[in-house]
């Protein structure tokens, strides 16, 4: 008999440990990221902060491949200085240092969109906010007041619009690069689960009008924790936010989904050095300093087998 409907998962594509790898979007974004980044991978996490909708995410990855020049959505709030583009963690103290922060920021992006095999966009809403003076969608609102934005639920076709402007300019600097739609398995509860769900509905259309083209795919995290990990005890105590253990399940699936076999070895050969390296030697003599040794000749020999690594 079976007891659960597993969500399964095939091989899309191969992903080699020594490639690069951008992850964008919501806070799911970052965990997948972190992930990545704490197996050693060359990996972007994440570089604007948690942005959940669509339209923001594609316009801030549209201008990281343009001549960038500074907008007006600059402000100062508790002597920080803020932009309704970002997210709260692009600050600084000063204007120009603000600026300046972001503009490395869309160079650095820049810089993976061109060099990457893997663009990761997770995405966590589709209801945005809009500044009702200039008509534009924000990433964050920063709790300015909340007469001075519209909530709305995005439309199909201005997502698409946004997006296909983000894809056209890619395509010139990086026809190679796979890119990998994910919708997130995060509940935004604030919403109502009503809202919650007619905003993933519209997240899953947008994602099937892009997937099926060249190099444009979908991984299915929002269905592995809905159908698959539909138990609470897959949840942290919020009920909202998958735990440790959904997570590291969510991971096997994505690693059927595209690790090369060379990726799965060096995940194994990582696993290794990480708890090697992780022991704590609380006795001391002989033993202690041949456990040391034998750490030290591991990870050189791990170094020069993976030299592209940043385990250190």
């Amino acid at each position: 008999m079976k007891f659960r409907t597993e969500v399964d998962t095939t091989k899309e594509f191969d992903l080699n440990p020594d490639e690069k790898i951008l992850t964008l979007g919501s806070c799911f974004a970052d965990r997948m990221g972190e992930r990545l980044e704490s197996a050693g991978l060359d990996c972007l996490v994440n570089p604007f902060g948690v942005i959940y909708n669509p339209v923001s995410i594609s316009s801030l990855l549209s201008n990281s491949l343009e001549p960038r020049s500074s907008n007006d959505n600059w402000f100062e709030h508790d002597e920080r200085w803020l932009n309704t583009d970002y997210h709260g963690s692009v600050t600084a103290a000063t204007k120009a240092e603000a600026m300046s922060t972001a503009h490395m920021i869309h160079e650095n992006t820049e810089a993976y969109l061109q060099q990457s095999s893997l663009l990761i966009l997770t995405l966590g809403t589709a209801f945005a906010y809009e500044d009702k003076e200039s008509g534009k969608i924000v990433s964050n609102c920063h709790r300015l007041p909340a007469a001075r934005f519209t909530r709305r639920l995005l439309s199909l076709e201005e997502m698409i619009a946004s997006f296909n402007v983000f894809f056209e300019q890619l395509k010139k600097i990086n026809n190679k690069i796979k890119i990998v739609f994910t919708v997130s398995p995060v509940r935004h509860v604030r919403d109502s689960l009503v809202e919650n769900q007619q905003s993933k509905s519209v997240l899953n259309t947008l994602v099937h009008h892009f997937t099926g083209g060249q190099n444009i795919y979908y991984f299915p995290s929002y269905e592995i924790m809905m159908d698959d990990l539909r138990d609470y005890r897959f949840y942290e105590e919020d009920l909202v936010q998958p735990n440790s253990q959904a997570l590291r399940y969510i991971n096997e699936k994505f690693s059927t989904f595209c690790y090369s076999s060379a990726m799965s070895v060096y995940m194994k050969d990582v696993l290794k050095i990480k708890k090697r390296l992780s022991h704590k030697v609380m006795q001391q003599g002989a033993e202690a300093e041949q456990f040391m040794l034998l750490t030290a000749k591991s990870l050189q020999h791990f170094r020069l087998k993976y030299p592209f690594s940043r385990i250190k």
